[in-house]
């Protein structure tokens, strides 16, 4: 029988020692190795090539979301299980951000644990169910947060919301940058930023999602 190499990625003393054991025990897993910080992680998943990393959301010395997507760059044949008791964060959507390929919560049981492994090694994607009531109990606000989003949730700078005001009005690139005093090609660099944060293709379809979105300013603030 072909076994599931699996590296266990966890702070914690105790919980990694005792995924370890229950794991050891299981026919088809074989463990592979346990580390114990990111970086530790990184190293660690380049040495052995796990089928599958168990990964500690609050894992030490650098974040579980760049350890993850720092290893999926690296060995794109690993998945990820991001693993968290309690999820820390006030929003579980947040975990997503590590792109990994399932996710659930350290109290969710062990037979849970093992059915995710398997569908994460099958080439499937999960969430824990306690994880995904969260999460649907949760959606609503975030659908409220998202379409609420203010000009900093675009990480747009106060000239790059400036510039946006002025293509919304219409106004050429030669004239905003009169307007501003800065130069056409700064105008230019400003707007190739403003259309890769806001996800656009072009001026006109930025000026719509400014308006949509209330990102410009009032008249008169």
């Amino acid at each position: 029988m072909e076994k599931i190499e699996v590296l266990i990625a966890e702070s914690g003393e105790i919980f990694r020692e005792g995924v370890a054991k229950v794991l050891g025990g299981v026919p088809n897993i074989n463990v592979v190795a346990v580390a114990t910080t990111g970086f530790d992680t990184i190293q660690k998943a380049i040495d052995t090539k796990p089928d599958i990393i168990l990964l500690d959301e609050e894992i030490r010395d650098c974040g579980f979301i760049e350890v993850s997507q720092r290893i999926k760059k690296l060995i794109t044949e690993t998945r990820i299980i991001v693993l968290s008791y309690p999820f820390k964060h006030s929003e579980p959507s947040y975990i997503f951000k590590a792109e990994a390929n399932a996710y659930g919560e350290k109290d969710c049981g062990i037979a849970i644990l093992l059915t995710m492994i398997d569908v994460v090694h099958k080439g499937g994607v999960c969430i824990c169910p306690t994880l995904a009531a969260r999460l649907l109990n949760e959606y609503p606000s975030l659908q409220k947060a998202k379409e609420a989003q203010q000009p900093w949730d675009y990480d747009l700078s106060k000239r790059e919301v400036e510039v946006l005001d002025l293509v919304a009005k219409g106004i050429s690139n030669k004239e905003i940058a009169n307007a501003l005093f800065i130069s056409e090609n700064t105008v230019k660099a400003h707007l190739r930023g403003i259309l890769e944060k806001l996800q656009v293709r072009n001026r006109q379809q930025a000026a719509i999602l400014a308006r949509e979105k209330s990102i410009l300013p009032k008249a008169g603030s």
